[in-house]
């Protein structure tokens, strides 16, 4: 036992307040990472040591608080549910109907937003090359759409990403996949020039 000005101090309760500390920092880092503000934490520890604190002008920490102080942390931070992440934007276009159906134009942004988690097949119909975008999976000119059918998914409900150059082309690949009988074509609605003029890059090799 030890003094502190007009206090004394037990030896065990030093230990049990500095062990008591540390799992609260530890707890405390543990909510930073996970996102959320650590300082209720502290709070909770401190009016649990005070109210196991002194009596008659001796600090006395009571074990079983300390212990309960402890568990209270890290049950707080291993049972806060972990931050949802941000939902994905969702991407509608504007339907376009056909003969046979519907594809779907869609803007340069919203392009890019779906290409952020690439979930289609994406073609340049565009002849003769000009130039692609990023993460193209094949090229077939719109004037050949019915004669390589083979190259496009064998899945008809597989969903189709075309582009070209201005538009057109890939709006008639589009028209004619869609009477083929696919049922989930989507258009880059004026082509590179307008994912150009919208500030994305193009690849030319």
């Amino acid at each position: 036992m030890g003094r502190l000005g007009p206090l004394y101090i037990r030896f065990y309760g030093i230990i049990l307040v500095t062990g008591a500390t540390v799992a609260a920092w530890l707890a405390g880092r543990e909510a930073r990472r996970r996102g959320l503000g650590p300082q209720h934490i502290w709070d909770a520890m401190m009016w649990i040591l005070i109210l196991g604190g002194s009596r008659k002008g001796v600090i006395m920490v009571s074990q079983r608080l300390v212990i309960i102080a402890i568990m209270c942390s890290l049950l707080l931070v291993a049972c806060t549910a972990q931050p949802a992440p941000p939902a994905a934007a969702t991407v509608q276009g504007t339907p376009v109907s056909v003969e046979g159906g519907t594809y779907i134009n869609i803007t340069p942004a919203e392009l890019a937003a779906m290409l952020k988690n690439k979930d289609f097949f994406f073609a340049n119909t565009h002849v003769p090359y000009e130039g692609e975008i990023e993460s193209t999976d094949a090229f077939i000119t719109y004037d050949q759409t019915g004669q390589r059918l083979n190259e496009y998914p064998a899945d008809k409900n597989a969903k189709i990403v075309l582009y070209c150059r201005s538009g057109r082309m890939s709006s008639i690949a589009a028209q004619e996949l869609v009477e083929a009988g696919y049922t989930n074509v989507w258009n880059l609605d004026g082509g590179m020039i307008a994912w150009e003029k919208a500030g994305y890059q193009l690849i030319k090799k």
